[in-house]
């Protein structure tokens, strides 16, 4: 977006304005490169150190990754831990801001948009189990006539239930 103001900021320029035509056409030049090398940066994986790697794994395994009843509050990070349950709001909250600084940078990284944080309200449930049966066949086929796939153990529904908070 950047670059278009400068271009077309250049090329409404007077004539006698040449240097500063080049000056902005230099400038928009650098953003370029600049934005170029944030975007590489974006891209790159953190290189630590195999301390700074266990630290880092030991922080993240602290916190649970599942829901629990007595930890309704989430936050959601795409690039990150993806889902950690809290007990609290104000611990949800205070790790969702720790999240927003981390997207923080030399410039403003768009996906922060994508942090989420709310409370659990529903949970998918695994309903009318089925184990697999002793009679099936080498071509997968229970006496029944049902078909069973070699490495399944059962077969089930799933369906979307209120969460039994505390």
């Amino acid at each position: 977006m950047s670059m278009k103001f400068f271009y077309s900021f250049a090329a409404l320029a007077s004539p006698a304005n040449t240097d500063l035509e080049k000056g902005l056409v230099a400038a928009s030049g650098k953003i370029a490169e600049l934005e170029a090398e944030v975007r590489g940066l974006r891209n790159k994986p953190l290189v630590t150190t195999e301390n700074q790697a266990a630290h880092i794994s030991a922080y993240r395994a602290s916190f649970p990754t599942e829901f629990e009843a007595d930890k309704p509050y989430f936050v959601h990070d795409h690039e990150g831990d993806c889902f950690v349950f809290f007990a609290t709001e104000e611990e949800r909250d205070e790790h969702a801001e720790g999240i927003i600084q981390d997207h923080l940078d030399d410039c403003w990284d768009e996906s922060v948009v994508n942090i989420l944080a709310g409370v659990m309200t529903h949970k998918i449930k695994q309903v009318n189990l089925e184990p697999r049966p002793d009679d099936v066949d080498e071509e997968g086929t229970a006496g029944d006539g049902s078909y069973w796939a070699e490495d399944w153990q059962f077969k089930c529904d799933y369906k979307l239930v209120k969460a039994e908070l505390c």
